[in-house]
């Protein structure tokens, strides 16, 4: 553990990342409204950071299963919770669908 509380390595610090959430949201809720609702089927989130974009997302769209993706511990420990709902942590750039394939999301950069 480093001396900042995140796992060493790990430098996206969640406070940060929420000081600029206005300007970080919009690019979301433009591609959110341009997803069509998949209900019943899946939706992964690549880069989901804190997951309250995420969370959004699965209750816009009305899929079964909604994944969030981050490879920052940090960002993943605060996640929010829902049916369906879940988060991992993990590289976007080796990640697989494991099952059907869910509608991916990003704004991640």
């Amino acid at each position: 553990m480093a001396e900042s509380g995140r796992p060493a390595g790990d430098t996206w610090d969640p406070a940060q990342y929420r000081r600029f959430e206005a300007e970080r949201d919009q690019p979301f809720h433009e591609l959110l409204a341009l997803v069509e609702p998949v209900p019943g089927g899946g939706v992964v989130d690549l880069g989901c950071g804190d997951g309250r974009l995420t969370a959004l997302a699965h209750g816009s769209l009305g899929p079964a299963a909604t994944l969030g993706l981050d490879s920052s511990a940090a960002m993943l420990a605060a996640t929010p919770s829902a049916d369906g709902l879940s988060f991992d942590r993990g590289d976007i750039g080796t990640w697989t669908a494991r099952r059907r394939r869910p509608a991916p999301l990003s704004t991640s950069r």
